[in-house]
């Protein structure tokens, strides 16, 4: 039996994935470009750099199939690590692949900026605190922004409210990489300061803590096994904090595998170039790792024989793509495992067969710009084509320069599925209520000036007007909108209370079960040590 280094069958078969591959000869079948499949693939790629005629590098929307075009964002040049997604609220089919907008983190500004589907302009335009290397957003609909800086700061900001809500000390220099585990629930931070950072996003938001301390967030694991800048780095597909385990690559020449219990690499792979970019299987039998000189290693996670046998192995790539003939800035996997693509300094963009090892397409549509910066593969939105407006979007907040410290009446740990509670159910403003009292008294007010300023006959009309409005007790108007505003308020605030309460026992619920999986897997690394022990006795 073959498993992967993470406890993934790697005989399981890629076709069986939902979403493989488009471009099979089964799929050859359905029709052209605007009656395509519903799960094609596409990719997005970005770039750095304007052209000669001063227009921004864009974002292309292409086929990995036959290379075509299918769309172009106008108005964007951010860097490596600076594309995401907003997540999509409409939950049919495949909920982790909808998205309702691209967000991007400029390059040369302080501004991260937004492109809905079917929309060539930007759609908004945030200015941020400091000019932000990478965004990365964490899964589901009420979803949080989370950016590093030029400064080593990180920023988490709401998706829907804007609301920015910490900003702490992270590393010494630059964010190079952030990276999210699948549930949401621990973030991954990677800097030119050489070290790798776990982060939970339940200590990040954490309402006991003032917000404006910078150093109130304490990482859960620190890595410092490179010498040199860390330049990507990816997450395994287990959620828990328990059975996390990162991968990072460096300009140190060596991959590293990183396990969250403990503060050493458990494999390190040593490489023949210096290391920009990475990308993990869906299987996580592979890991691709983009060179300095162009070339692409494939590093192999399959874990065979015994375990003394495996770590004892030479760690290097077994094998490497070659085509590119600069530096290779960005990789994506398909979802189905079977086509890799990457983006280089040489303006090009490289769709590969990972069992053959041959290039299948060659994209050039950043030609006119600069070096292609990130690059993803999605399932094709139906948005892309649409001509008509789109409804039921995720609203976006613009974001917010500064930090509250205000204390709500909600836990002390907002999760993501209390903010897309919030969103369906907003919270009752009922300062919106006194505002528009206040506007009905100030137009009472400008009608009786303009009765005074009148005829006299206009006067005496309207006199007895104002004084029958004004003799009515302000208070109990006021009063009595209050209380009607919170009658309807307080139904709301019960749901919420209720929702709330839910939430609370479902993450204890989480909590104990992840507490009694640890457990498991501190008994299983102690008979695997004993086991190593042994492998190592009998080697002697």
């Amino acid at each position: 039996m073959v498993c992967g280094l993470f406890g993934l069958p790697a005989s399981v078969s890629c076709d069986s994935r939902v979403g493989a591959d488009y471009g099979s000869a089964d799929r050859n079948k359905v029709g052209t470009t605007h009656t395509m499949s519903r799960l094609e693939e596409v990719v997005i790629s970005t770039s750095i750099g304007k052209s000669a005629d001063g227009d921004e590098g864009g974002i292309r929307v292409w086929s990995p199939s036959s290379g075509q075009q299918y769309a172009c964002f106008s108005g964007n040049s951010s860097g490596k690590g600076s594309l995401a997604f907003v997540p999509s609220r409409r939950r049919q089919a495949l909920p982790s692949a909808k998205s309702d907008y691209i967000v991007t983190a400029q390059m040369q500004k302080p501004l991260i900026k937004y492109w809905q589907w079917g929309r060539e302009d930007v759609h908004m335009r945030c200015a941020t605190p400091e000019k932000m290397c990478v965004v990365c957003l964490t899964p589901g609909a009420g979803s949080y922004i989370i950016s590093g800086g030029v400064s080593g700061r990180l920023y988490i900001w709401g998706t829907v409210t804007g609301k920015l809500h910490r900003v702490w000390e992270g590393h010494y220099r630059n964010i190079s990489a952030i990276a999210v585990s699948p549930d949401g629930s621990m973030v991954v931070s990677a800097s030119d300061d050489a070290t790798v950072q776990l982060w939970s996003l339940a200590d990040i938001l954490d309402r006991s803590v003032p917000a404006a301390a910078l150093h109130g967030v304490k990482p859960r694991q620190v890595w410092k096994g490179h010498s040199l800048p860390v330049s990507a780095i990816c997450i395994s597909g287990h959620g828990a904090a328990t059975g996390l385990r990162v991968l990072s690559c460096s300009t140190d020449q060596t991959l590293k595998v990183w396990d969250a219990n403990s503060s050493k690499a458990s494999v390190t792979f040593a490489c023949p170039d210096v290391l920009h970019s990475m990308a993990l299987d869906p299987h996580e039998r592979f890991v691709f790792v983009g060179g300095g000189s162009g070339d692409i290693f494939q590093a192999n996670l399959e874990l065979s024989g015994s375990l003394a046998d495996w770590l004892k192995r030479d760690s290097k790539p077994q094998q490497r793509f070659r085509g590119h003939e600069a530096a290779v800035t960005c990789l994506a996997v398909s979802m189905g495992g079977l086509k890799l693509v990457s983006g280089s300094v040489d303006k090009t963009l490289k769709v590969w067969d990972v069992a053959t090892l041959q290039i299948l397409q060659t994209f050039r549509g950043h030609d006119q710009h600069g070096p292609v910066s990130a690059v993803r593969v999605i399932l094709r939105p139906k948005e892309l084509f649409a001509k008509e407006k789109v409804d039921n979007l995720v609203p976006l907040g613009r974001l917010s320069n500064f930090v509250s410290d205000e204390h709500e009446a909600r836990t002390t740990v907002d999760t993501i599925a209390s903010i897309r509670v919030r969103a369906q159910l907003p919270e009752v403003d009922i300062g919106g209520a006194n505002s528009s009292g206040s506007n009905s008294n100030s137009d009472i007010l400008t009608a009786s000036t303009t009765a005074e300023d009148g005829g006299g006959r206009t006067q005496r009309r309207k006199r007895p007007r104002s004084h029958v409005a004004l003799s009515v007790d302000p208070t109990t108007v006021k009063g009595a909108a209050i209380s009607s505003q919170s009658d309807q308020g307080s139904d709301k605030q019960a749901r919420l209370e209720a929702v709330h309460e839910s939430e609370i026992q479902r993450l204890e619920a989480e909590k104990a079960e992840i507490l009694a999986q640890n457990e498991q897997l501190k008994e299983l690394n102690s008979q695997l040590d004993s086991m190593l022990r042994n492998a190592l006795r009998a080697d002697r």
